[in-house]
């Protein structure tokens, strides 16, 4: 057990240190940039620096803010206190300890998901950037469903406008990247038979009112959609 003021103890006057942005350090903070690459090290992690940040930025830095009652740097974003709701309500009757053990179960297995997310987002960023930079085409295929966002915010090819995934239902998912949509005629049509006659795409099946991601039952489908789109 660690004694008060110790090495990862932020109960003290200056805190225990804190980020260049301005977040001081929580336990969880400090235990994390001292053993957080060493424990992706165990994971064999592909990516450790990369997924070490992510989690540091995404997630780490959240809890430190919320522990330090920085309550401004937690804007647009959850706070990390669902673990409070262990804590042992005004009417049920149980121990301080045995609440702080569902705690840690329920932490536990938050824990599990997340850092499964963690990797997977960190390692799928890593595949579209490749992909992306190194398009000759306007569109990128990926033969599964992959988080795009924060990827594409990351690309230096602005000539990609389309990224197609194989989807988890049916067909293949168009979606427009970089300021791109698709064309209004098509958007407001009245109903898909009518997209489907504008595009001349005979197996197109969804547009979206957004005018930022469409469906097609094949992949050729989802090609020509896009160079329908560019003319």
């Amino acid at each position: 057990m660690m004694l008060a003021f110790g090495k990862y103890d932020h109960h003290q006057k200056n805190r225990n240190g804190k980020r260049a942005n301005g977040i001081y350090y929580s336990s969880i903070g400090l235990l994390w940039k001292d053993f957080g690459k060493k424990y992706l090290e165990a994971l064999k992690v592909k990516y450790i620096d990369k997924t070490f940040d992510y989690i540091d930025k995404e997630l780490i830095q959240y809890i430190d803010a919320a522990d330090n009652m920085q309550m401004e740097y937690l804007e647009n974003k959850i706070t990390p206190d669902f673990i409070k709701l262990a804590n042992p309500e005004w009417n049920e009757y149980i121990s301080e300890n045995e609440a702080f053990l569902n705690a840690l179960k329920l932490a536990d297995e938050f824990w599990n998901v997340y850092i499964k997310h963690a990797i997977a987002e960190v390692e799928a960023i890593e595949i579209i950037i490749n992909k992306i930079n190194n398009s000759q085409e306007c569109y990128v295929v990926f033969e599964q469903d992959m988080p795009y966002r924060k990827a594409i915010s990351l690309c230096k090819n602005y000539k990609v406008h389309y990224l197609i995934f194989k989807s988890r239902r049916e067909g293949y998912d168009i979606r427009t990247i970089n300021s791109c949509k698709i064309k209004d005629e098509v958007v407001q049509a009245k109903d898909i038979n009518t997209a489907r006659k504008l595009t001349g795409i005979d197996d197109l099946i969804y547009v979206d009112n957004n005018g930022k991601l469409c469906c097609t039952k094949t992949l050729d489908s989802a090609i020509n959609f896009t160079k329908y789109n560019e003319n």
